[in-house]
Order: C-alpha cells, then structure tokens, then sequence
C-alpha cells in the first residue's frame, strides 16, 4: 500500500513542475516519445531526454528591479539631494534617468501595480491590506485574472526571487496553515527571503523563507538590508551554477527607509550638522542643486510650505537637536541602503552578467513619508491616532533609553519630523499619502542595460506611472500578456511601454490618461494637464483633519498645466473652469474603470470603522507551548475596549523565568512574564507609556493555575483597562493601563507562546531574547469576556 502511494504522489509532484511552463500559458507540451517501432527492445531503443523548447528572445536580459520605501524626489543626491546615493549615481552614469515617474503615494498600492502592471484599485490595493474592505478595488488581495510579472516570466522560462518587504498578503492568510496562493511563492516567485509586512525593524525582524517563518541570524551587528543583499546575492550565484543558460528576474524591495528609522550610528554620524539649518533652508539648496545638474526644468518653481505645515522657525530651540538626530539617522539610513544595493550590482559584474542585466532602480515606492508628525520614537503611533507631545518624547528618550544615541537603534522605532519629509520631495507640494500631488507621487527612477542602453546625459521627461513596468518588460522580450492564466481569463494590462525612450530622449510619451487616488485624495492627468484635489486627511497633521462630516462632492479641484507647470505651482482652476469640468469627468471615467468607488473607500476602518477591520473570528482561543509567530490579526486583542480572561495551566519550579506569552515588540504590546519566580505583566502603550502588575514576590510552584485578566473600563480609543493577576485563584497583582491602544501594537510583530521572538515588549527583558520560559506550559486558553 506504501508503494502505491508514493507513487500516486511522484505523478502529482511532476505534473506540477511541467505544468507551471505549459499548461499556465496554455503552451504545448513537448511531444513525448515512444519507440519506433512495436517489438524494440529496450537495448535496441534510442534515448535522449526531451528539451523544453525556448520562448524567449536569444538575448533575454537578467532583470532586477530595486525599489526603496518611503523616499521622496529630493533626498537622493543623484537627483540632486542631500543624501550620498553612490549605486543610484553609478548606475545613471552608466544608464538614464527619468524625472517624471510616478508610484500610487503608498506602498503597498505602488507595488502591487509594478507586480501586475495594472492599476492599485484594479487589482484591490486602493489601502494597504491592514484596513481592506469587502470593496473590489480595496480587498488587500490580487485578483487571479491578472496574472503577475513573475508568473508571467516564469512561464516563459525565467527563474525568479523576491528579497525583503512584502505588504500584499491579505493579513488572515498570514498563518502556518495558509492559504499561500498570494503569497510570494503562490504568486509566481520561485524563491522569497523577507517579511510579510508593512514594516520591520532592522535589527530583529520577523522574517520568512518562501513560507516558512525563521528567525533571523542573530549575530553582532545585524542589519536586515545586509542581509537581504546576502541573500540576492547567493540566489544570483546558485542560479547561474545550475541554470546558466535561463535568466534570471529579482524583485529587491527593502523594508528600508520606510520607518522604523535604525541603522548603525556610524551611518548617522556622516552627517552630523548638516541640517541644522532647517527644513525650509534644505528645501531651497536641493532645488538649486536640482536646477544646476538639469534634473528639473529650467521654468520650474519650488512650491511653498503649505499653511498647516509646521515652520522650522516654530520649532523651540530645546528641540531642534532632536529632530536634527532624526534627519541625520534617515540619511544614514538611505546611504546605507544604497550601498547595499551596490553589492547586487557589483556581484553582476562577478558573475560577468551586468552587461546583459536591466537595472530598473526605483528610488522610492512614494513621496517622502509625513507619518512622524512632530518627529516621534514610537512611529506607529500616528497610525493608532494616539496623541502625545515632543517634550513627552524627548522626556521618555533620555529617561529610559539614554538619549539623542539611542535614536537609530534596536529599542526605538523613530521616525522624523514631517517637516523633513515635505523637504524630501522638494520641488514639490506635499508628502507620501497625497494623490493630488506630486510631492506624494513622482519618484526618480534610472534604468541601466549596457548591451541595449546608450547612455546619455539628457533626462528623460516622459510621464510614466509605475503600472508601466511590467508591459515595458513584456516589450523587450517581444511577450504579448496571455489571455488566459491557469485557466482563468486575464484582464489587459494598465500600463504602457516606455521602452521607446530608452535611446530617444524625445521620444512620445505613449501614457495619455492616469488616475491617482488615495484615501480620497485624487487626481488625474490627460494629454499635458493635471485636476486634483488634496482630499480629507491632513498626512502631517491630525489637527488640521477635515474627515469629521468629510464630503467628497464638495472638494475643491486644482488645475495645472504640466507641460509649462513642472511641480504644480500655478493653480489654473479658476481661469480654466471648462478644463478643470473636463477632467473631473475623466476621472469620473477612470475611477468607475478602475474600481475606485467609493471615493474614500480606503478610510471605510482605518478612520470611521476600526471595529471591523479583517481579523479572526474567534473569540476565544486554546494555545500551546510553542505556537509562535501568530500575526496580530489571527491573535487575541489586548487593544482599546477588548478584555480578556487568559488562563495559564503551567508546570514551576522555583525561580522559574521566561516569557508566558507575549504579543507585540519594543515599541507596543502586551506581554505576561516570570523573572525568577515571580510574576510580571505589561501593558507598553506605544513606548511612551509602560504600565506594569506584578505578583510583588515569588508565585507557587508545582501545577500552577496563572489567571489573567484584562478588563476594558470602556469601549473606545485609549480607554483604561484594568489588568489583574492571580495564581491558584488568589489574586497576587493589580493595576490600571491607564492609556490602551487602539488599532495595532505593530506592523510585523507577532504573538508568541512561551518566548517572544522579534523585538521584546518589555524593556526587562529585551537583552535576553527570546526569553524562552524555563518551566513547563501545559496549555493557556484566552477568551473574550464582557
């Protein structure tokens, strides 16, 4: 019976493997073989193996795609910034540039376009999938009829791999158990090694192996970028030792310089004063510098401050030193993720491919990042919507962490005043998370490929969108995208070619009409003219919020002609009003093709319904010793208005240590612990707050029954909760969590039983990861109560 089944299950696995080169595309398969002629011996029978016939051009290119996170226009120093890019300036020199790339102003919406070469609603990424909807266009998941860049190439014969962040997993499919069909794996990639999600930190982050998760090499002077570049790089090596003739696509997407802002202090320190003068003053150098090396137009304006915006000349003296810090430790932090590329690069020349390898390095997958606010060493707080002020964080830093040097390490997850991010897209208006914008949009972008690429001086001025990436790549390789993918019908791509400009700087722009949109601010472009309007959230000031009784409807519109208006500085809605009706109505056009509706659909939970975002249905759950790495929205939640009763049934012993259970990191979470026979919990309240319970000496041993219990004193935002202890059903411990987070504890930690992998939630702790419990835990079951 043994037997049988194997063999069954060889059958299956072979038909999988061929499969994925034939029967995706709708290819023959090539044509087996049978013997000549019936009574041929097998000694008298010809053998050879089958060769799976070409479809690629003879010189199909290696490809590497490289986008960094959460940079804007003007930090880089290539395009005239302040921020040393040395590959980004290599690769320019021996390639192009282009000055009008646009991404979506957010992550996740920008790369689930380059992936599929089609619109971010189009294929549901209209809001990271954190806060998706049960709307088309805002589902946090890729639809199957629009087959990816990877699935596409590696049906044509390419091998693929993806290194660092992934944000477009639906969040519940985060699990040991699956589904992975969008995972990197399930969508066309042979090879992932990063983390599946929206952020991480950079020296203990949560990462995974194709779908496995792993811990990461804990080492002294780990950096999650080096690593990433270590691991391209040996997945380069191995490719060409096995496969030399197949090329090869790498999809390298740090989680670098999205926040949280670490990086080793000696980065930091190369540019110790260099912005001291402010973000205005920075602002006004970057745009000559731009103006000097061509980057931007001659006639181009630098656009104002805008009026909510806070002005360096407000900021109190007392302060300046610290929100400095934080500008030089992002500078760092850039630099040091450009070197990193720069071993990718050099490793081709090794590899004796960087001749025939097209480069596409995009410098950001949206505008500068405004989500520090007013500067912050606890990033995610703009995002729970929780208030605090600078001298609270300053007070905090130098009390618990040490000061101005603990800013770009392992125990703070920073993020810079927003000030710097509008001045890190200089010339233009507005941060990351505005679509009507540039400042929120427009990316450099420079292509290198020797073997095709001539390269010249002149930058490229052709509006292109980053929903052009894939149908320029299917270009080249002469590629028509299929009309059927595993059977399902494909829907056309978005996107056009560029590949036209690539040695013609004059050449047409073949992109006429491209809608922006983004938790309602929108816009679009058409034939040489832009209509926007900024929309309700205020990304660099919750004060200044217009979502209470927000009506789309009601909107003022702005209109700019691009082709003399280069960074949006000339308002023409009121001198063309036919113009400014014309292109709403093509928005209107593009938004109903591209699953748009509602306006705003993407503020449906993160803003009015928190309540409902996607999480697990349980309400209560039976835990282990040794399930880990269980994603926030699977776990039970210890946020605002949530209360629970977990129940511990452990084996101690005296003196016992080590974490129960623990959900979150360093900068939030909740975490039960025992630290030499005695009991601990802590609520750390995004950093700023850390209320802890302890048991106030050593708890029984034996067969213990640990009880906690964390009641909620009111169902909204940041109410207190109360938190009690007890052992054997004696109550040993209380307190009061007087400030509750409301949405999430962090972007990728997780909820661990018996340890706490990535970054610890208690600062006791944190130097003794992952504090695996030295005693015996038999089961712990939390539930929700009233």
């Amino acid at each position: 019976m043994r037997t049988k089944i194997t063999s069954v299950l060889i059958i299956v696995m072979v038909f999988a493997f061929t499969g994925k080169s034939y029967a995706q595309q709708n290819l023959p398969f090539p044509k087996a073989k049978t013997a000549s002629k019936a009574g041929v011996t097998l000694a008298e029978s010809e053998h050879h193996w089958r060769q799976e016939p070409n479809r690629l051009p003879k010189d199909a290119p290696n490809i590497i795609i490289i986008l960094t996170d959460d940079t804007g226009f003007g930090n880089p120093s290539t395009f005239g910034g302040p921020v040393n890019t040395p590959t980004l300036s290599k690769l320019a020199d021996e390639g192009i540039k282009y000055n009008s790339f646009h991404t979506t102003a957010q992550c996740s919406a920008t790369r689930a376009s380059i992936l599929t070469g089609r619109n971010h609603h189009h294929v549901g990424f209209g809001q990271i999938s954190e806060f998706a909807t049960d709307w088309d266009g805002y589902s946090g998941a890729i639809p199957k009829e629009t087959a990816t860049l990877p699935q596409v190439l590696g049906s044509y014969g390419y091998t693929s791999a993806a290194f660092g962040k992934w944000h477009n997993t639906p969040t519940t499919d985060i699990t040991l158990s699956g589904p992975f069909d969008k995972w990197p794996t399930g969508l066309g990639f042979d090879y992932f090694y990063g983390f599946m999600a929206g952020e991480a930190s950079q020296f203990e982050p949560m990462l995974y192996e194709n779908t496995v998760p792993i811990d990461y090499p804990h080492k002294e002077g780990y950096h999650l970028t080096e690593d990433l570049a270590e691991h391209a790089i040996n997945f380069m090596r191995q490719q060409k030792m096995t496969n030399p003739d197949k090329p090869f696509f790498v999809y390298f997407a740090p989680g670098a310089v999205h926040g949280p802002l670490q990086v080793a202090k000696e980065w930091a320190d190369k540019y110790e004063g260099r912005f001291d003068e402010g973000w205005e003053a920075l602002r006004i150098e970057t745009y000559k510098r731009q103006k000097k090396m061509g980057i931007i137009p001659e006639n181009a304006k630098l656009t104002d401050i805008d009026p909510t915006m806070t002005k360096w000349k407000d900021i109190p003296k007392t302060q300046r030193e610290f929100q400095t810090r934080l500008m030089e430790v992002f500078a760092g932090f850039l630099e040091h993720t450009d070197t990193q590329y720069g071993k990718i690069i050099d490793e081709l020349d090794n590899l004796g491919v960087k001749e025939n390898t097209l480069v596409i390095y995009i410098n950001g997958d949206n505008g500068s990042s405004a989500e520090g606010l007013e500067g912050t060493i606890s990033e995610v707080l703009a995002q729970n919507g929780m208030p605090s002020t600078t001298e609270q964080q300053i007070d905090v830093l130098n009390k618990d962490y040490g000061g101005l040097d603990a800013l770009g390490g392992p125990m703070l997850e920073c993020l810079y005043h927003s000030g710097w991010g509008w001045a890190g897209s200089t010339p233009f208006k507005s941060t990351k998370l505005v679509a009507a914008h540039f400042g929120g949009t427009r990316n450099p972008m420079v292509i290198s490929w020797p073997a095709k690429i001539k390269h010249d001086d002149k930058v490229r001025p052709q509006f292109t969108h980053v929903n052009d990436i894939a149908a320029t790549i299917y270009d080249i390789l002469d590629i028509t995208p299929p009309e059927f993918y595993n059977g399902v019908p494909q829907d056309d791509l978005d996107g056009h070619s560029f590949a036209n400009s690539f040695n013609n700087v004059d050449a047409k722009s073949l992109t006429t009409t491209q809608y922006f949109e983004l938790m309602g601010s929108r816009g679009i472009f058409k034939e040489g003219w832009f209509a926007g309007t900024f929309g309700p959230r205020v990304p660099w000031s919750a004060k200044a919020s217009r979502l209470k009784g927000w009506d789309p409807n009601k909107d003022i519109w702005e209109l700019y002609n691009i082709n003399e208006d280069y960074s949006q500085s000339n308002d023409l809605a009121k001198k063309h009003p036919e113009k400014l009706k014309e292109m709403q109505d093509a928005f209107s056009v593009e938004a109903a093709k591209n699953k748009v509706y509602p306006i705003g659909g993407s503020l449906y939970i993160i803003v009015y319904n928190p309540d409902q975002m996607k999480a697990s249905a349980n309400t209560e759950w039976d835990m282990y010793e040794g399930m880990t790495r269980i994603v926030e929205s699977q776990a039970p939640k210890f946020m605002s208005g949530f209360s629970t009763h977990s129940t511990i049934d452990a084996e101690i012993k005296e003196n016992e240590s080590g974490v129960l259970y623990a959900v979150g990191g360093i900068s939030a979470g909740f975490t039960v612990y025992m630290d030499k026979g005695e009991l601990f919990a802590e609520y750390n309240a995004m950093t700023l707050d850390r209320y802890k319970v302890n048991s106030g000496g050593k708890i029984a041993t034996g067969k213990v029954k640990i009880e906690v219990i964390v009641k909620a004193t009111a169902k909204k935002p940041m109410a207190p909760s109360e938190i009690t202890l007890l052992v054997n059903g004696k109550e040993v411990g209380k307190g009061t969590a007087e400030k509750t987070v409301p949405a999430i504890f962090t972007g990728s930690e997780t909820f661990d039983v018996g340890m706490d992998y990535g970054s610890g939630v208690a600062i006791e702790y944190s130097k003794r990861l992952p504090f695996k419990f030295t005693g015996k835990i038999n089961k712990i079951n939390i539930k929700y109560i009233d």
